[in-house]
């Protein structure tokens, strides 16, 4: 008489998963480990190249099969999605061009979604902040939205004036 044994099925553990930072960056993580069937183990999120870390850096927003192969060549899967927040979006506007030629009485506004948390505006040249810029004279004006991750876009509106008043004698 003889027993044959078999290990245990291979398990998989999800251990952290790291969402990115921002819309269209690729600095999210996951950590896996394995447990029961025959150590060592090999860990892929696409099927093909295996490694001896279960730690993946640098990766993009998806839903990732994850395999783990053991010393015995048997395999097991799981599923794990990084997360992205939504892009910062910006409408810019001039919401008054100068009256006058000279004149510094133009203001623009912008108005921003997306991102992670509270958004800060601010605009170059000046350095204003906020999501209104009033008392400006003609020319162009970028506007900076940040989010709590460091993560920006930017926009640029152009306020005009009038030509200048030509007198002729």
């Amino acid at each position: 008489n003889f027993t044959l044994t078999e290990p245990a099925p291979l398990a998989i553990s999800i251990n952290t998963v790291s969402d990115v930072q921002c819309a269209g960056v690729a600095d999210g993580s996951l950590d896996i480990s394995a447990s029961a069937g025959t150590a060592p183990y090999e860990y892929s999120v696409d099927g093909v190249n295996f490694f001896n870390s279960g730690s993946f850096t640098n990766l993009a927003a998806n839903t990732y099969t994850i395999t783990v192969r053991d010393a015995n060549g048997c395999s097991n899967t799981a599923s794990a999605t990084i997360n992205e927040p939504t892009a910062i979006s910006i409408t810019a506007s001039v919401t008054a061009d100068v009256t006058c030629n000279g004149g510094n009485d133009g203001a623009v506004n912008a108005l921003a979604i997306g991102g992670t948390g509270a958004l800060t505006y601010t605009w170059n040249p000046g350095a204003s902040v906020g999501a209104a810029y009033t008392n400006l004279p003609a020319g162009p004006y970028t506007v900076s939205v940040s989010d709590i991750n460091g993560c920006t876009e930017t926009a640029t509106v152009t306020v005009q004036e009038p030509a200048p008043i030509q007198n002729t004698i």
